[in-house]
């Protein structure tokens, strides 16, 4: 008789799982994907999936957090916040893009559907270190250096709301931002939330 299988436990069985997920996305997309055929390819069964993620939203996310693509973009210093802000979010809309594709269609659906607007926005930190959110208050933080902002203190929510906006702006567009939405997002949200003085748009 051959030897009796080692049953895989703690981090190697994950691993195998969110592989098996991360095949299966890349495959057939989020809508597709069902947890027993993760099971399948991971070589486990579903108790085993559901016992560390509660549903299939949350183990997509983890499987984007271990194997999706990283951003790489520059935090802009221009001397001007909204042209910060602008060029920041130029740079960020093909990652954005990603995170909104047909592959990934339903995914923010079923988040949203799941958990409160400011919950999510954390869970996000779970795909991309909470990128957006650390970008932008390290623009604001920049902008009060240079006497643009004048010691303002944005909650959380205010915080979150880049994110909020440009990702729901992305799903609407079907992943396709146009500099003009950009544009309205800042110049119209952004920079009055975010200027303690009136701002006008240019």
């Amino acid at each position: 008789m051959g030897k009796k299988q080692t049953r895989r436990r703690g981090k190697v069985l994950e691993d195998a799982i969110l592989r098996a997920t991360w095949q299966l996305l890349n495959q057939v997309g989020y809508n597709v994907l069902t947890i027993q055929a993760v099971a399948k390819i991971a070589g486990t069964n579903k108790n085993a999936i559901y016992r560390r993620w509660a549903d299939k939203a949350r183990l997509v996310v983890s499987a984007l957090a271990k194997f999706g693509p990283k951003p790489d973009i520059q935090i802009p210093d221009t001397g001007n916040l909204r042209t910060d802000l602008g060029q920041f979010f130029e740079q960020a809309v093909d990652y954005l893009t990603y995170l909104t594709s047909d592959q990934l269609a339903g995914l923010w659906v079923d988040r949203l559907r799941d958990i409160s607007v400011a919950k999510m926005m954390y869970r996000l930190d779970a795909i991309d270190n909470n990128y957006i959110r650390k970008s932008v208050t390290q623009i604001l933080h920049q902008a009060e250096k240079r006497g643009e902002l004048t010691g303002q203190s944005f909650s959380d929510r205010v915080l979150n709301l880049p994110a909020l906006l440009v990702i729901n702006a992305a799903i609407t567009a079907q992943g396709k931002l146009t500099q003009a939405a950009m544009a309205e997002i800042i110049d119209d949200i952004l920079m009055p939330v975010f200027s303690k003085h009136e701002y006008h748009r240019p």
